[in-house]
């Protein structure tokens, strides 16, 4: 089974979070959400890199739509 790459960009995003990688996560995730904006997971780790690297004026929208698009997705709880 072919993975999108934006699925691609957001699983390597989220190890390279993990890993305190903050500014490769910013750009794998934020390749991410150029190819699909409507990514909750995407928006939700997209944001907290930005957290991480001070730049709270970033984080605030994507944590933001994450948080007004997760209560009414159906099984959008996050992948640990």
């Amino acid at each position: 089974m072919l993975i999108s790459p934006e699925k691609q960009w957001l699983a390597k995003g989220k190890e390279q979070y993990e890993k305190g990688n903050y500014a490769e996560a910013i750009a794998l995730l934020t390749q991410a959400l150029a190819k699909d904006s409507t990514q909750l997971e995407a928006n939700y780790y997209l944001g907290l890199a930005y957290v991480q690297t001070g730049d709270d004026e970033a984080a605030i929208p994507l944590l933001a739509y994450y948080t007004a698009h997760a209560k009414s997705s159906a099984g959008s709880t996050l992948e640990k």
